[in-house]
């Protein structure tokens, strides 16, 4: 099974039925922009934690749609939940023979200075 196919089916009877509107809208969002064109060609087995560590790098240098430049860590780090849960249902059901997703290192969040008056 393709990874594009299972997300449609994960987001249309996981999470659709299960989550509030607002996680629905975003994990589709995410699904239509970021992992279908990247990742939704792949056989569920060819996700493995290197393919999924290299995407995850890009989505820091070159994610952002509009400006070509990187995502904040918070935007990848939202991707990498979907990622997480998504291949964690499959494995799950059986659709994967292993969750390798766990595996994955998740980027460092850049604390704001804070000022004192």
């Amino acid at each position: 099974m393709k990874y594009k196919d299972w997300l449609q089916e994960w987001l249309e009877h996981y999470i659709e039925p299960t989550a509030k509107i607002r996680t629905y809208n975003r994990y589709s969002e995410i699904v239509r922009q970021h992992l279908i064109p990247k990742l939704g060609e792949s056989e569920m087995d060819e996700i493995t934690p290197i393919v999924l560590q290299h995407f995850v790098t890009e989505l820091l240098q070159t994610g952002n749609l509009r400006t070509g430049k990187g995502l904040s860590a918070n935007s990848v780090g939202s991707i990498i939940n979907v990622m997480q849960n998504s291949l964690r249902t499959a494995y799950q059901l059986g659709y994967t023979k292993e969750y390798s997703a766990d595996k994955i290192r998740r980027p460092k969040i850049q604390e704001k200075a804070v000022s004192c008056f």
